[in-house]
Formats: C-alpha cells, structure tokens, sequence
C-alpha cells in the first residue's frame, strides 16, 4: 500500500524536474528582471467594410440642375454646353450657363426667358408699344399733336430647349421659344374689325419666336425651323436699346428656313459660313428667299456686349458679310389678271462688333464697345419691323364709278412691290445704318453703363413709287439709354429716343419717346 502511494508521487516529481546539463548541477535561479516597458504598438487599422457592387443608376433619373454643373458632372460635353449657350445667350446673356435643366438619360431640359414690364411715353400718337418703323404722324394732324402713354407686359417671353444623348460626334436639339407680342385686332373703333385697349395689353396672344431644331455634326450644321435670318448677321448685330427688336433703321427679323453652316474653327479666328433657304414674303412667288453670310472673328480681343437689352455676355471681335437674293412675281394690274411679272429683289449688309476697350464677363467696367451696321437692299422691306415707308398699290380705276368698284387681287404685301409711273412693278430701294456706343462704368463691376444710337434710314424711289405727302424719303433716329442690373437677374432700363421722319414733299415729322423698362431674367 505504501509503494502505490508512493511511486505515482515520484513520477510526478520527475516529470516536473528540470532536465540536467551534463553532470553540472543546475545554476541557480536569478533574481527575476523588473518587467520592461511594453513596446508601442501601432494603432489597429480600421475595419475595413467591403464596398458593395456597383449599381447601374436607372437611366432616367430625374436630376434638377444647370448646364454649368451638367458639365462639370459630365452629363453634358463641352460642345454641347457652347451650343447651348449660344442659343440662350439672346435671352438670357452671361446668365445662359446657369440656365435651370432638367436632365434625365442625357436628356436635357432647359427653361429660360425673362418677365418684363414697359412704360412709353409718346409725343405722337404713331406707334404701339413698338415704334420700328411706322410713320411718325404729320404736325398738324390730330395724331401729330398728342401724347399717348402705354403700360405693356408682352415682351415678356419664355422658352424652352432640348438636347438628345449626342450620339458619335452627333448633337440634336430643338428650341421652342415664345413671347406675347401676337397677332391680335387692333386698337378702336371705326374699322371692320377692331378690340379694346384692355384686350389688347391685359390679354395678350401668345406669339412663336424661335421653333427650330438644329443638328450638329463633324462636316456640317443643319438647321430647320423659325430662326434668326442670315442676313443682317443677327443677332450678334443687334443695337443694345430697351426699344422692341428690331428698332427703327435696324434689319431684324425671323423666318422659316432651311440652314446649313459650319465653323472653321482655330485658337485666334474663327470662320462661320451659312447658306440659306427661307420663306419668301410672296407666297404667289413660287421660289425660296436664298441668303448666305460669313463671319469672321477675333476670339482673344473680346468685347462686353448687350444685344438688345437682356442679352449682355462676352463676345470676340467680329466682322459680318451677308447677302440675300428673291424673286417676286406680280400680277398684272386688272381686276381678273391673267399673267404677272418677275421682279428681283436682293442686298448687301456689313455688320461690325468691335472692342475698343476689351470686356470680360469677371470684369467689364470700363468697356467700351461699338456695334454697327450698313445696308444697301431693294424689296427687303419685309427684313425691318413694319416698313412700308408710305409705298401701296393704288386702287383700280373706275371711270364708269360701277358699285362695287373693281378689286385688284393684290398678291403681295405693300411696301415691297410698287407700280411706278408706266404701271410696271418696281421693287421698292431702302438703305440703313447705324452705330451703337456702350460704355460700362468703372463702378460697381460694370453693372451700370451707358448707350447710345444714331440710326438712318433712306430710299431713293419712294418719291417716285408713291404720293409725295404720304411717303418717306428718310428717317433719322438719336437713342440714348441708361442700364443698371441691381442683382444679377434683374434688368432696370431709362431710355430716350428722337425720331424725325422726312416725307417727300419735305415735311418733317418729330416723335420724342421716353421709355421705362424692367426685366427679371432666368
């Protein structure tokens, strides 16, 4: 009993002994060391959590934005950006890049326009709220010898434009684009059809400005649509004025057409060539209006310019030649006419943007810039707003006074064709020019400036295509304007113009308009 106690306590003991070194006892044991410092250990690196798989983001997500930020998202390329601009900066000026878009699939929506109030203030009673081209009424006539004053809100205008996913190089986009300055029934009584004042400036119609929709490829630019006419390089030749385009002695128009141009493009010019065919005035003329235009600019030397008057941004140096060239044919002048006549009618027109102190949209005080324009043209009437100069076909004769009298069914507007003194269609001749100064104050970034306009307007057959008393034989327009933009999208506009209509029998008829203008643009 005592050896089972005792042999397990042994092989215990053994079990737990050192192992022997040789026949050396072992050493003794050293005093144990103070623990050493622990050494600094680095921080444990975060958990890292596994990035999950990437989701393909619907391609019609909504995403409310501008074009500026569209591009820095790359939503949009640079070329769609520029082409963008360039649509909107009539409107809208340096404003367009931030025009409001909706985007979806590289889809792109943009909305811009511009609410805006006008007071005039006439010496005659001659014009609407816009003055164009109509004659100033005679002194000594009711109309010469009183004022009239007009409240409008019809300038007011909204627009839209939408791009497609550019596809190999290739955009698409279309503009539609609306003001309220429409057709409606004049003003008073005494004729066939007529409305009242309050109709006519409270409850405008809404007019087509711009709807055309534009391609733009590699080789060439297509445009089809209602757009600004090549001739008259518009709208970069636009006077700045609070005046409605186009302003007395100004070509200024928009029509239906077919376009193709293309931008010769290089770091310090730029080339646009454009050919054109658009509608004709006479429908009866069975042929297309042709026009074509260059235009060249200096894309270092840059102005700070406002096209009529919301559009203000930067724009190169430029130098426009442009030409357009119709046919018109004329019925002969009986009351069941059984042939007509052709007629040619076309012109020239020069148009100068120039910085003769350089402008920048970071800084324009100081700038100075001219904008002018020359014209030579015959049956173009139609190319200035609501110029007929006094010229009309005459009634028909009726020496044996039957009732009703005979009608010639007159195929043509007046003011484009006439009858001269044989009765052979005569295309009527005008010429114009003008020369627009801009100076930007050295105060407040530029955000108030100064401008100023002399323009004229002249014929040489309108004493011989109509009555002396009733017809122009020049016009003569001084326009001086005061501008001011309080905040970035709202525009203040003070603005005098003199108007002195030459008659051919040597009258001459004297309008002094005051204008007051106020636009908030988006």
């Amino acid at each position: 009993m005592l050896i089972a106690r005792i042999v397990p306590l042994l092989i215990t003991a053994a079990l737990q002994a050192p192992a022997p070194s040789g026949d050396a006892p072992p050493p003794a044991p050293e005093p144990a060391a103070a623990p050493a410092a622990p050494a600094e250990q680095p921080a444990p690196a975060p958990a890292v959590t596994p990035a999950p798989a990437p989701v393909k983001p619907s391609g019609w997500t909504l995403e409310l934005s501008t074009l500026k930020l569209l591009r820095e998202k790359g939503v949009l390329s640079q070329e769609e950006l520029d082409s963008a601009v360039k649509d909107l900066t009539s409107s809208t000026g340096y404003l367009a890049p931030d025009g409001t878009t909706l985007a979806a699939a590289k889809f792109a929506l943009t909305v811009y326009g511009f609410a805006e109030m006008r007071v005039n203030w006439d010496s005659t009673q001659s014009f609407n709220e816009q003055e164009a081209n109509t004659l100033v009424a005679r002194p000594g006539t009711f109309a010469g010898t009183h004022d009239r004053i007009q409240f409008s809100a019809r300038n007011s205008r909204l627009g839209f434009r939408l791009k497609a996913p550019e596809v190999a190089g290739i955009r698409a986009s279309a503009v539609f684009e609306m003001d309220f300055l429409g057709t409606q029934l004049p003003v008073g009584a005494g004729q066939a059809y007529f409305g009242s004042e309050s109709a006519y400036f409270t409850n405008p119609t809404f007019r087509a400005r711009h709807l055309y929709l534009k391609v733009e490829t590699p080789v060439v630019d297509l445009l089809a649509g209602q757009y600004w006419q090549l001739f008259g390089s518009q709208p970069f030749s636009q006077p700045n004025t609070t005046e409605l385009q186009g302003m007395p002695a100004q070509i200024y128009g928009r029509t239906p057409q077919v376009r193709i141009s293309k931008t010769l493009k290089t770091d310090p010019l730029n080339v646009e060539l454009g050919v054109a065919m658009l509608r004709s005035p006479q429908r009866d003329s069975g042929t297309p209006d042709g026009q074509a235009g260059i235009r060249a600019t200096l894309n270092k030397w840059v102005a700070w310019n406002t096209p009529s008057w919301t559009g203000s941004s930067a724009m190169p140096a430029g130098l426009g030649v442009s030409g357009a060239l119709r046919s018109y044919r004329v019925s002969d002048f009986v009351e069941k006419p059984t042939s007509s006549q052709r007629v040619l009618g076309g012109g020239v027109a020069v148009d100068l943007l120039l910085p003769i102190i350089p402008g920048s949209k970071e800084k324009h005080g100081n700038a100075l810039t001219l904008v002018a324009q020359y014209v030579w043209g015959t049956g173009l009437a139609d190319q200035y707003g609501g110029l007929t100069g006094g010229v009309s076909f005459p009634s028909l004769p009726n020496p044996t006074g039957a009732t009703p009298a005979p009608a010639w069914p007159q195929n043509v507007d007046n003011g484009l064709v006439a009858l001269d003194a044989n009765g052979v269609p005569t295309t009527v001749q005008w010429s114009n020019a003008y020369a627009n100064l801009q100076y930007y104050l050295p105060v407040f970034d530029g955000r108030i400036w100064l401008s100023g306009t002399y323009a004229r307007l002249w014929s040489n057959n309108t004493a011989r295509l109509a009555a002396a008393a009733k017809s122009r034989s020049s016009l003569d327009v001084v326009v001086v304007g005061l501008f001011a933009d309080p905040l970035p999208s709202v525009r203040l506009g003070l603005e005098y113009v003199l108007s002195l209509d030459h008659y051919n029998d040597g009258v001459t008829a004297t309008n002094h308009r005051g204008t007051f203008s106020a636009a908030f643009v988006f």
